[in-house]
């Protein structure tokens, strides 16, 4: 009986460091939903702050104008649009292909932001160092190598199906800022 209880000590220990690391590694990161906001300064107005999932393409409109190219496409049971603006910024919605509101009056649900103009609400934007992101936040959730040579580092939100990604060039620089999500 003396030998088991020793090695039933040691699978405990195991096992509880087991836990530990796997509770560590899906918490690696502190960064809350609302860092997915992305701002436009306006001076001397203030600034737009674009919130997935409450704020609508006709905000995006409102703030970045109406020279840009549209896309709306129905299939397999969703409706999704675009407004992309240039080669710098697109904003997306998606929705049931049933919805058949003005395209304006969908939430955005995800965006790709290529232009330091417009940051996060910590300020992260396009050009920045991404150490700065790992300074306040922590390692990402996930990294992902791209074929184009940048790395995404994905950072998931608890009890949501959304992320907040990265994407940064071999020097360490912020060359995207991408929101996902499949709400």
């Amino acid at each position: 009986m003396k030998t088991r209880i020793p090695g039933l000590f040691c699978t405990a220990i195991l096992a509880a460091g087991i836990l530990i690391v796997a509770a560590s590694t899906a918490l690696a990161h502190s960064m809350p939903s609302e860092e997915a906001t992305i701002i436009l300064p306006k001076p001397p107005y203030g600034q737009l702050d674009l919130v997935p999932h409450k704020s609508t393409l006709s905000d995006a409109r409102a703030g970045f104008g109406s020279a840009f190219k549209g896309s709306d496409f129905t299939g397999d049971g969703m409706r999704f649009v675009s407004y992309k603006y240039g080669n710098d910024l697109t904003f997306f919605a998606r929705t049931g292909a049933q919805d058949r509101r003005p395209a304006d009056e969908l939430t955005i649900t995800g965006y790709d932001v290529m232009s330091s103009s417009l940051h996060t609400p910590s300020r992260f934007s396009v050009s920045d160092p991404y150490q700065q992101v790992v300074d306040k936040y922590g390692e990402a959730s996930y990294t992902l190598e791209k074929e184009d040579g940048l790395t995404s580092y994905i950072y998931s939100f608890n009890g949501r199906p959304t992320q907040l990604i990265f994407d940064v060039n071999a020097s360490g620089v912020i060359r995207a800022i991408r929101y996902r999500t499949e709400a």
